[in-house]
């Protein structure tokens, strides 16, 4: 900056600081979020999250593997079939990643439709989901059973 530079603004570096009559100062702490700093890598906390997560990979059943829960579905639909305990695959929206769950209780119907098992609880699972069907624990005197 020259000389020349400094007296471009000597008619205006005395007058008093101007404040809006029609809008309210602006609060400190708005003021200084203006200038705090921006995500300059966004979606980089996410993909941290992401790779802290527990997953396991989604199972692969052979057809027999299939014929089996399909069977044993079938036989605790039906009468007498007493609880049991569905394992399936919750998918955690990647490609591959979700964990395994289990639900336990007395099978109502099996929509092959919609492809869902309804328990008598109210839950429902996706067949194509489902690991394992193995007998649920017998009804203990706590449970009223």
């Amino acid at each position: 900056m020259n000389c020349g530079d400094k007296r471009r603004y000597d008619d205006i570096i005395d007058l008093p600081h101007h404040v809006s009559k029609k809008r309210p100062r602006m609060d400190p702490l708005a003021r200084a979020a203006q200038f705090s700093p921006f995500a300059a890598l966004t979606g980089f906390e996410s993909y941290i999250a992401g790779e802290g997560r527990y997953s396991e990979s989604r199972p692969i059943l052979d057809e027999e593997e299939k014929a089996l829960i399909d069977a044993r579905l079938r036989k605790a639909a039906g009468t007498g079939g007493g609880p049991v305990a569905v394992t399936f695959f919750v998918g955690d929206g990647s490609e591959t990643g979700g964990v395994f769950m289990t639900v336990t209780g007395t099978i109502k119907l099996i929509d092959t439709v919609n492809g869902l098992i309804g328990m008598e609880n109210g839950k429902t699972v996706p067949i194509d989901d489902i690991y394992d069907v193995s007998d649920g624990p017998e009804p203990s005197a706590l449970d009223g059973g």
